[in-house]
C-alpha cells in the first residue's frame, strides 16, 4: 500500500514538472486548451485521492450531483486566477487518465470491489469535467474571457495539495505493522509448528508401539496354537505306537503258536527245514525293512520338531528383544522430551522471574512464583513416576512371557524325551524280534502258508 501511494505521488510530481518545463518553452495556449489541462489536473487529483482513500479503507462514495458542481466551481476559479491552468488541465487529463486506468487495472486485478469503486469514481470525475467544459463554453459565449491573472495562487494550491498528499502518505506509513511484532509472530508460529511436529512424532511412536504389541500378541497366539497342535500330534503318535506295540505282540504270539504247531505236526526231513529256513530269512528281511522305515520316520519327525522348536524359540527371543528395545527407546524418547520441555519451561520461568524482579524491585512477591514452580515440579515428578510404573508393568509382562516360554520349552523337551524313550523301546522290540527270528531259525519249520500270512500282516 505504501509503495503504491509513493508511486502515484512520484508520477504526479514528475508529470507536473515535465508540464511546467514544456509550458515554459512553448507559446501560451488558448483558453480551451487551458480548460482541458485544468480538467485533467482536477481529474488526476480526484483519482489520487480516491486511490489513497481505497488503500486506507476510508473510501466513501459521494453524491453524484455534488461532485460535478464542486469540480465546476474549482475549474472556474482556477481559470479566473490563472488561464495557463486550462492547458495544463487538458493535457494532464488526457495523459494521466489513461495511465491511472492502466495502473488501477493492474493493481486492483485481485480485488473486484476496489476496481468497481475506482471505475465509478473515474466516471464521476469525467462527468464533472464534461459539465465544467459545458458551463465554461456557455459562459464564454455569454461574456468575453477576462485577462490572464497571476499564476502564483494556482501554483500555491497545487503545492498545498502535494503537501497534503505527502502528509497522508506519512500517515499511511504509520499504519505499516512493526517489524519486531512480525518477528515475534514468526517465532510464535515456529514454536507452534515445532510443538505440532513433536506431537505427531509421539503419536507415530505410540502407533508403532501399539503395532509391535499387536504383532507380539499375534505371535504368542500362533505359538500357543502350534504348541497345542504339537501336543495333539504327540498324543496321536503315542496312540499309534501303542497300537503298533499291541499289534506286534499279537502277531508275534500268533507266529510262535503257528511255529510250535508246525513243529509238532512236522515229520519231514532236512529238505523241508531248508525251505522253511529260506522263508524265515525272507520274513526277517521284511521285518528289518519295516523297522528301519519306522525308525527313520521317527527320527525325521523328531528332527523336524526340534528344528521347528528351535526356530520358534529364536523368533520369540528376537521379537521379545525388539519389543523391549522399542519400548526402551520410546520411554527414553518420552523422558528426553519431558526433560527438554522441563528445561525450557525452567528457563522461561527464570527469565520471567528475572524480568518481574527487575520490574518490581526488591519488594516483589516470590511466594507465588515459587509455589507455581513447585507445583510444576511435582507434576513432572508424577509423570516420571507414572512412566516408571508403566515401564515396570512392561518388564513384568515380559518376565511373564519369558516364564511361559520356558514352560513351553520344558513341555517340548518332555515330549522330545518321551519320543526318545519310544525310539529306544522300538530298538528293543527290534532286537527282541531278531532274537525270536534266530530262535525260529534254529527250531523246526512251520507250514508255508501260515508264514506267508504272518509276513503279510507284519508288513501291513
Amino acid at each position: 500500500m505504501d509503495a503504491a501511494v509513493r508511486d502515484i505521488a512520484a508520477r504526479y510530481r514528475e508529470c507536473l514538472a515535465s508540464e511546467r518545463r514544456s509550458r515554459e518553452g512553448s507559446p501560451a495556449p488558448d483558453s480551451r486548451a487551458l480548460l482541458q489541462q485544468l480538467a485533467e489536473a482536477l481529474a488526476q487529483r480526484a483519482l489520487v485521492d480516491a486511490r489513497v482513500a481505497v488503500l486506507e479503507g476510508t473510501y466513501r462514495a459521494s453524491e453524484p450531483h455534488d461532485e460535478p458542481r464542486r469540480s465546476a466551481e474549482d475549474a472556474l476559479s482556477s481559470l479566473e486566477s490563472d488561464p495557463a491552468r486550462e492547458a495544463e488541465f487538458v493535457y494532464l487529463f488526457q495523459r494521466f487518465s489513461t495511465e491511472c486506468r492502466a495502473l488501477f487495472s493492474s493493481d486492483c486485478s485481485g480485488n473486484s470491489e476496489d476496481s468497481m469503486k475506482i471505475g465509478e469514481s473515474l466516471e464521476r470525475v469525467e462527468a464533472a469535467v464534461a459539465e465544467v467544459q459545458r458551463r465554461l463554453a456557455a459562459e464564454r459565449d455569454a461574456a468575453p474571457c477576462e485577462d490572464e491573472c497571476d499564476a502564483s495562487p494556482g501554483g500555491g494550491g497545487v503545492l498545498d495539495r502535494v503537501e497534503a498528499l505527502r502528509r497522508r502518505v506519512e500517515a499511511l506509513q504509520a499504519l505499516v505493522p512493526c517489524q519486531h511484532c512480525k518477528q515475534l509472530q514468526d517465532a510464535l508460529d515456529r514454536l507452534h509448528e515445532e510443538r505440532a511436529r513433536g506431537e505427531n512424532a509421539l503419536a507415530q511412536q505410540a502407533g508403532a508401539l501399539a503395532a509391535a504389541r499387536r504383532a507380539r500378541a499375534q505371535l504368542q497366539a500362533q505359538h500357543e496354537r502350534e504348541r497345542v497342535a504339537l501336543r495333539e500330534r504327540a498324543r496321536t503318535l503315542q496312540r499309534r505306537l501303542a497300537a503298533l506295540d499291541s499289534e506286534y505282540s499279537a502277531q508275534l504270539d500268533s507266529l510262535r503258536a503257528a511255529y510250535q504247531s508246525a513243529v509238532a505236526a512236522d515229520t519231514h526231513g532236512d529238505g523241508l527245514r531248508a525251505r522253511y529256513q529260506q522263508e524265515i530269512e525272507q520274513l526277517r528281511a521284511l521285518c528289518e525293512k519295516g523297522l528301519l522305515a519306522m525308525e527313520s520316520s521317527h527320527r525325521r519327525i523328531v528332527r523336524e520338531m526340534e528344528e521347528k522348536h528351535r526356530a520358534e524359540r529364536e523368533q520369540l527371543r528376537l521379537d521379545k528383544e525388539q519389543a523391549l528395545a522399542e519400548e526402551t527407546r520410546a520411554t527414553l524418547a518420552a523422558l528426553d522430551a519431558m526433560r527438554k520441555a522441563h528445561e525450557s519451561e525452567v528457563r522461561r520461568e527464570v527469565d520471567k522471574f528475572k524480568a518481574e524482579f527487575l520490574a518490581r524491585g526488591a519488594h516483589a512477591d516470590l511466594s507465588h512464583l515459587s509455589s507455581r514452580h513447585q507445583q510444576e515440579m511435582e507434576e513432572i515428578k508424577r509423570e516420571i513416576l507414572s512412566l516408571s510404573e508403566k515401564y515396570s508393568v512392561k518388564c513384568v509382562e515380559s518376565a511373564a512371557l519369558e516364564e511361559r516360554l520356558a514352560s513351553a520349552t520344558a513341555q517340548l523337551a518332555q515330549a522330545h524325551n518321551h519320543i526318545m524313550q519310544l525310539d529306544s523301546r522300538n530298538k528293543q522290540l527290534r532286537a527282541h524280534l531278531i532274537s525270536e527270528a534266530n530262535e525260529m531259525k534254529n527250531s523246526e519249520g512251520s507250514p508255508l502258508s501260515q508264514l506267508y500270512e504272518d509276513s503279510g500282516a507284519v508288513r501291513i
